[in-house]
């Protein structure tokens, strides 16, 4: 006949002696209480989300307003900006023929004894033209 508790017995799977001692050195996880915050703890938590929704808030209207002001020097036409030299508004005004200027062109191509020898004649042609100015104010 079969037994009504099943092939085991009344007892369980493990015997009439009760669970195996293998079950006993199964360790148990402890159970936490949660998580313990101070009170200094949670006003640094609720102050960086503060700041983090802050910089989310304020990034657009900032930009922008940064963004006008930067293009705003660009534009206008009685407004500084509009006089700072660009291509389309630098005019080249070419030296007067009686100004008494002479620039010499030093080139790369130059030994330095052909350099100091050209700033010497230019030196020395600077130096007869002031005399010969100088001589012609005097009454």
């Amino acid at each position: 006949m079969s037994d009504p508790d099943g092939p085991s017995g009344p007892s369980g799977p493990s015997g009439p002696s009760g669970p195996s001692s293998s079950d006993d050195e199964v360790p148990k996880l402890p159970r936490g209480r949660g998580m313990k915050l101070s009170t200094a703890e949670l006003f640094r938590i609720v102050l960086t989300l503060a700041m983090l929704i802050a910089i989310i808030a304020l990034a657009r209207p900032c930009g922008n307003a940064v963004s006008n002001f930067v293009m705003g020097f660009g534009t206008g036409t009685d407004q500084p900006a509009s006089k700072l030299p660009r291509p389309d508004n630098v005019e080249v005004v070419a030296p007067k023929p009686d100004a008494g200027m002479h620039y010499v062109e030093i080139g790369g191509d130059m030994t330095p004894e052909q350099r100091e020898a050209a700033v010497k004649a230019e030196q020395q042609r600077a130096r007869a033209a002031a005399n010969g100015s100088a001589g012609r104010s005097a009454p």
